[in-house]
């Protein structure tokens, strides 16, 4: 298991022991079956859904339709002239994809088949901004935007998929020399984790008192 961020792009068979080598992984730790997917990066592919299925999953949580988010990080790639096809079609088709939990086609990562038994809970969006609601993304812009993000959120879609990631915290401790870890992680770092577990405290209290609080695989049934 190695986590790449080319994810999508690796052959069927790298793909198929990228999730055989993640599922034995997380089921060591869970204690019982895994049913549910985020990819690298928030991008994943028919390919990658396709495999999923056959592996007996339930849902995805990838998806990921902010434009915001894909023309910032288009930016970012072709500064670095990389990955020249990430605002590709398919991306693009993305934009369009549903907002709240869906049953994914069989031939299309946006389209909604209430035939098929596969779910898609995609990313939430902020509205209006089509910013995607990320705590990691969300940190650096404090609570009362992250809180005013969610109280838009609640009232346009009466969904929120609220997506936590290991990488926010981290401390100066965990991160191995000066050019250790993400890109990202080292952004984190420098804000104080006491800080940032307030940050945390607030944001999911809120949650906590405006929503009813389910795990995603309670919400792919």
């Amino acid at each position: 298991m190695t986590h790449p961020k080319q994810f999508v792009h690796l052959d069927d068979r790298a793909i198929v022991r990228e999730i055989r080598d993640c599922d034995r992984a997380l089921k060591s730790i869970a204690g019982r079956p895994i049913v549910g997917f985020r990819a690298p990066g928030y991008t994943v592919s028919l390919r990658v859904i396709r495999a999923l299925r056959e592996a007996g999953y339930r849902y995805d949580s990838s998806l990921n339709s902010s434009l915001c988010y894909y023309a910032i990080k288009t930016v970012f790639k072709a500064v670095r002239l990389r990955d020249r096809d990430y605002l590709s079609t398919q991306r693009l088709l993305e934009v369009f994809a549903p907002r709240t939990p869906y049953r994914m086609a069989a031939d299309s990562l946006s389209r909604r088949d209430n035939g098929q038994a596969f779910i898609e809970i995609p990313i939430s969006v902020i509205p209006y901004v089509s910013y995607p609601f990320v705590t990691a993304l969300l940190l650096h812009f404090g609570a009362a935007p992250s809180l005013q993000a969610l109280k838009m959120l609640i009232a346009r879609r009466r969904f929120v998929n609220c997506e936590l990631h290991i990488n926010e915290f981290t401390d100066r401790g965990d991160i191995m020399g000066e050019d250790g870890g993400f890109y990202l992680t080292r952004q984190y770092v420098r804000i104080d984790l006491a800080q940032r577990m307030k940050y945390f405290d607030r944001l999911l209290g809120a949650i906590r008192a405006d929503c009813d609080v389910t795990l995603l695989r309670d919400v792919a049934v």
